[in-house]
């Protein structure tokens, strides 16, 4: 199992953001496809791009993957399922707006 960096999540944001696939951020990062597919999953805010790619904060993948990530995860898929997905017209907005939940 890989070892995600924070750094490696402010490439991945950065990537996934601008429209790369998930197979071009493994290769760029060296690690297996799924893992960049778990990855976006944690750091997922409940916020969706124009055009229909959810949204990734790393900083909540971060939090996710701490010593109580498992806990923090469920908590966070829960906020999710009960919430309808919303357009998120700018990058700013959509975190800051997850980072209030």
């Amino acid at each position: 199992m890989a070892k995600v960096t924070h750094e490696m999540r402010k490439i991945i944001y950065e990537m996934w953001r601008t429209g790369a696939s998930k197979k071009a951020i493994s290769e760029h990062l060296d690690l297996n496809v799924n893992t960049i597919r778990n990855e976006l999953c944690k750091g997922y805010n409940g916020q969706i791009y124009p055009g229909g790619r959810p949204v990734y904060d790393p900083d909540l993948a971060e939090r996710c993957s701490n010593s109580h990530g498992r806990q923090a995860y469920r908590e966070q898929m829960m906020r999710i399922a009960c919430a309808e997905p919303s357009i998120c017209p700018t990058d700013d907005t959509c975190k800051a707006s997850a980072l209030d939940d």
